[in-house]
């Protein structure tokens, strides 16, 4: 359970220094944002880096926003895979949460985008290690809900790991879908979760989420491992929409008919019809 005291937290930085335990974290270069705070790195008094993400309370306190963090750790605590980041364990003190978790080199984005160091002879490894730990999160019941390059992590031994639980849900049944008014209980955050530019058809006419908006969303980043590009990119989240339901693809011209074939089947418009993320892996082993 969150605590909160009286309105006054102070703000972690660079260089500050966190207790927990007798062991001492010293908050190194920010690795990342997010809605509530940062991901840095650290250096622990044992010498071990890791990578700390905090959480700081009092934006937690202005948005009303704790129940979605409780959701994050309990869900992200409850699972163990390869190629998931390994949340190692949590604390709080009056200031934040902090979140201890293994440290990755880079992520997906900054390969693709900004040119970072890449790991892997073919774009077919890094979709089959996704696809993997999707799977183990659909074992156990749980939608991400925000797959995207940035949210998919490298570790040193180019191990592909599946980052940020923050929109994450543990569904009843393997069948169940999350309505959008669910996300409204107890928060004044915004229903749609997920990151916009990757939104599924049923999220953005406000139906539901299932484990088939993962596997869109995942089209859509095997796309840019491909060619550099969101398939259906606007010049604005309108323009997304647009070319979503027209389903205009924009394909480079020499894009192999096979890549093309696959891409279509996780873009179907009905989510019933998309292909699974069983069949994708098999999919992907024949290319």
């Amino acid at each position: 359970m969150i605590f909160f005291t009286e309105n006054n937290y102070k703000a972690i930085e660079e260089g500050d220094k966190i207790i927990d335990e007798n062991i001492i974290y010293d908050i190194k270069n920010i690795l990342g944002y997010g809605s509530f705070g940062a991901v840095y790195k650290s250096t622990t008094s044992v010498g071990r880096d890791i990578a700390i993400k905090i959480i700081h309370k009092r934006i937690l306190f202005r948005q009303q926003a704790a129940s979605l963090i409780e959701n994050e750790i309990l869900v992200h605590l409850s699972i163990k895979h390869n190629n998931i980041i390994n949340l190692e364990k949590m604390f709080q003190d009056s200031n934040g949460i902090y979140l201890i978790m293994e440290l990755c080199y880079c992520s997906l984005y900054n390969i693709i985008y900004e040119n970072a160091e890449n790991p892997f002879d073919n774009i077919f490894n890094p979709m089959k290690q996704i696809v993997n730990g999707l799977m183990y999160l659909k074992e156990n019941l749980i939608v991400h809900r925000d797959i995207k390059p940035s949210n998919i992590l490298i570790n040193y031994d180019g191990i592909i790991k599946i980052a940020d639980f923050g929109e994450s849900k543990k569904l009843n049944s393997i069948n169940d879908v999350i309505l959008d008014n669910e996300d409204n209980k107890n928060s004044n955050m915004e229903v749609i979760r997920g990151t916009k530019l990757y939104l599924s058809p049923q999220v953005i006419m406000g139906e539901e989420y299932s484990f088939e908006t993962d596997v869109w969303a995942l089209g859509i980043v095997f796309c840019e491992l491909l060619f550099q590009k969101n398939p259906f990119a606007g010049i604005h989240y309108v323009g997304y929409i647009r070319n979503v339901y027209k389903q205009n693809i924009q394909y480079p011209s020499d894009l192999k008919s096979e890549y093309k074939q696959l891409i279509h089947k996780m873009f179907i418009q009905d989510r019933l019809e998309r292909i699974s993320l069983y069949d994708l892996l098999i999919e992907l082993d024949k290319i």
